[in-house]
């Protein structure tokens, strides 16, 4: 709890840039979490990053509307600041690990702002910016409440797809994106709008189907 207040406080009175007159246009913020599959003991599910999607319109009988269409990569904004206090670097070490050995958390960091973080600087200016909004949302979905040893959804078991959504759309309220590999859930994807309100995602499900598992270490 303490740790929301403080990100509260950092979020009121972080400076604001001028947006950039070149950003891509996008309808809608994924907040993606990852399964820390590759990291041993109770790690949580830890923040992947903040994307910015289209939505580009499906023709036909598909119960969603839309396929999300990633916008990544974009030009002129302001270079990441690997300067972070302590206080933070500790709280993003725990919710943000990278789950490769030879990747330190740091450069994940880096890597996600480049990527993603650049794309949407009309709302988040700079780099710290964008590590302490993650922080934040991280923070309010609380998502170990639900995927978790000896929660609704236990690790390395079989669940069907929909009774995973359904289960989060009863805890959180909302319908998210799953991604899979294989059978294996990687991400859970939880959409916001541009004014961070949290509602259902409304893009067709394409990669996890029937049954699927998240797969941790023991």
């Amino acid at each position: 709890m303490e740790l929301t207040y403080f990100l509260v406080f950092l979020l009121c009175f972080l400076p604001t840039l001028p947006a950039q007159q070149n950003q891509q246009i996008y309808d809608i913020l994924f907040m993606v979490l990852q399964n820390p599959s590759t990291l041993k003991g109770k790690a949580p599910w830890g923040i992947h990053g903040i994307w910015a999607e289209k939505l580009d319109p499906l023709v036909g009988p598909s119960p969603q509307r839309y396929k999300y269409v990633p916008v990544q990569s974009c030009q002129s904004f302001p270079p990441f600041d690997p300067k972070i206090s302590q206080k933070i670097t500790k709280a993003l070490d725990k919710a943000w690990s990278s789950l490769s050995a030879t990747w330190p958390n740091v450069k994940f960091w880096e890597h996600e702002y480049n990527k993603h973080g650049s794309c949407i600087v009309d709302l988040l200016p700079t780099s710290t910016d964008y590590l302490m909004k993650a922080l934040y949302l991280w923070e309010q979905l609380k998502f170990d409440e639900v995927m978790g040893k000896g929660k609704q959804f236990e690790p390395n078991t079989l669940y069907k797809t929909e009774d995973i959504l359904k289960g989060i759309k009863v805890s959180h309220n909302v319908r998210p994106e799953l991604t899979c590999i294989g059978n294996k859930l990687t991400d859970v994807r939880f959409c916001h709008t541009r004014n961070w309100v949290l509602v259902d995602c409304e893009g067709i499900q394409t990669s996890c189907t029937g049954q699927i598992k998240y797969v941790r270490q023991v």
